[in-house]
């Protein structure tokens, strides 16, 4: 078998924490869970160098960056990491230059795809930022200069919009082959995955149709074996050969029907995370039996038809007669 290419898209997410903390921490949650690795400011760990350059170094080996652009200015670096005659720059406004190509040693360089979301104002008012008038002064000063260049943007007022514009974006910018939404526990062994070509020819015979397309897997599909001897390893493998034949390749444990019942939620609400969250605190979803006695929790499959998560649109029924008073009763007679 070849190797399989495991690479990941490189994403930089730069944000000003006190203002968007909770907005940077969904968004890199959402963009791992479909496969992308996402790296913050507060990643970086202590070694040589200014932490001004470990940003301009890591944005010029990233593949995109996304900024979310706001009232606050945040941290800027000392004099000292900064170049002869630089300007005043915060750290995010100086990832965002990065990103546009500028280096500090003044030579020019290709630029990275960036993608701007700007805050709304009802996302600043439920937001703000204590800073100095110099600060607020600067950052409003990078923003006309940002609308002035004609870069294009997004605007957001809520983190699921946010989530959604980003997702969008994301789909939309990036091959299927990198972002493709999987939960998988492992990366491939690639080559080192050997004396298994007949039993993946198997499972690929049994999951796929006459037509030799792949589908969804609705038949009982069962691999055992004593524990150990690679099942895990195999289905996994698996998935990744034959990832771009489908739309997603999801995982769950099914060890007992109570963790498989909780694991096929979580599941669900890797891209439906606001509902898994309604679900979970009882505000979404169906439930029945007694409030001081036994209860069923439904799960969204349960509810819901998981290749057409949907409830198709219902046609309405007609309206109920008026009832008629013992006077108009009477009138017809």
């Amino acid at each position: 078998m070849g190797g399989l290419s495991m690479s990941k898209e490189r994403i930089f997410l730069s944000a000003v924490t006190k203002q968007f903390k909770a907005c940077r921490d969904a968004l890199r949650s959402d963009l791992a869970a479909v496969g992308a690795e996402v790296v913050v400011q507060d990643d970086f760990t202590q070694h040589g160098g200014t932490l001004l350059k470990k940003l301009e170094d890591y944005i010029a080996s990233c593949d995109r960056v996304i900024a979310l652009v706001g009232t606050a200015y945040g941290w800027a670096p000392p004099a000292a990491a900064l170049p002869d005659q630089a300007p005043a720059r915060s750290y995010t406004q100086w990832e965002y230059h990065f990103a546009m190509g500028e280096r500090l040693d003044g030579t020019p360089a290709a630029a990275k795809p960036v993608h701007v979301y700007c805050a709304a104002p009802a996302y600043l008012e439920q937001h703000p930022v204590e800073q100095s008038d110099s600060e607020a002064q600067r950052q409003q000063q990078f923003i006309a200069t940002l609308i002035a260049s004609g870069k294009d943007r997004n605007a957001f007022d809520s983190i699921d919009n946010l989530a959604r514009l980003v997702l969008r974006d994301g789909f939309r910018l990036s091959s299927a082959d990198r972002l493709l939404p999987h939960n998988l526990p492992y990366d491939s062994l690639g080559t080192l995955f050997k004396g298994r070509t007949g039993v993946l020819a198997a499972i690929r015979a049994n999951v796929c149709s006459d037509t030799e397309q792949a589908t969804a897997i609705v038949a009982k599909q069962a691999i055992h074996g004593l524990g150990g001897i690679g099942k895990t390893r195999l289905a996994v493998e698996y998935a990744w050969q034959h990832r771009t034949d489908y739309v997603a390749c999801l995982f769950v444990t099914a060890d007992s029907p109570e963790n498989l019942e909780r694991n096929l939620a979580e599941l669900c609400g890797k891209c439906h995370g606001t509902k898994y969250r309604d679900w979970r605190n009882g505000i979404h979803g169906k439930r029945t039996g007694y409030w001081n006695g036994p209860k069923t929790y439904h799960l969204c499959t349960q509810c819901h038809n998981p290749h057409r998560p949907l409830f198709r649109p219902i046609k309405p029924m007609p309206p109920p007669k008026k009832p008629r008073t013992p006077k108009e009763a009477d009138a017809r007679h």
